[in-house]
């Protein structure tokens, strides 16, 4: 009830849902200085951040690691569809392995991994 809800989209229609305390902004998931100019820029940390953007492999990516940084601890990373790259072959185009849950596996495990993004 006492939460300040900040939205990023590259949809502009989503911007219609504001208040005193839901703020919203463009910003292209894809683009790494999007994400710096609109969210990184903005120099607020977030208990709970919900990655529902592209469900591009590559995007999904560039997102975890770019917002990871401001969770605060203890808080939550949400991604929307994890697996929807790999059931889907247009989500992973120009993409190789490994897809995110094993990025996700090996950092846990603090194994180290390589992906290139195109």
């Amino acid at each position: 009830r006492n939460a300040n809800i900040y939205g990023a989209d590259i949809n502009p229609d989503m911007f219609k849902y504001s208040s005193e305390r839901i703020k919203n902004f463009f910003t292209d998931s894809s683009k790494r200085s999007s994400i710096e100019k609109n969210i990184l820029n903005k120099k607020v940390n977030f208990d709970i951040i919900i990655e529902d953007a592209s469900h591009m492999l590559k995007d999904q990516i560039i997102s975890l690691f770019m917002l990871f940084k401001i969770l605060n601890p203890g808080g939550y990373f949400v991604i929307e569809e994890l697996d929807f790259p790999e059931t889907k072959e247009n989500m992973r185009i120009n993409q190789s392995p490994p897809d995110l849950k094993t990025i996700l596996k090996n950092i846990l495990k603090e194994e180290d991994f390589f992906f290139k993004i195109y």
